[in-house]
């Protein structure tokens, strides 16, 4: 299965289904690949119908690794000077 719906994704992370890869298109959005199964499936289907339930702790940290995936794709990518375009500077 292959999507690039963040929610769904963390959805899927936090549920041990198995990633298999990763791209960046043309227009700079990311696709996840993960293994097409009957859990993940399953678990597409209550993500849509809103009745998927997951661990908070677990969703958090899929969040932060797939966060931190993403950024570092674009990153390499683009490099540093698009992020750079981003930053604000530090102010009281």
């Amino acid at each position: 299965m292959k999507t690039k719906d963040f929610g769904l994704s963390c959805l899927l992370a936090s549920c041990r289904c198995e990633m298999l890869g990763h791209e960046l298109d043309q227009r700079g959005q990311v696709w996840l690949e993960f293994r097409d199964c009957g859990l993940s499936k399953k678990l597409e289907k209550e993500f849509f119908n809103g009745t998927a339930t997951v661990n908070l702790a677990d969703y958090l940290s899929a969040h932060k690794q797939l966060k931190t995936l993403i950024f570092n794709l674009r990153r390499n990518a683009y490099g540093d000077a698009e992020y750079e375009l981003h930053r604000r500077p530090f102010s009281f």
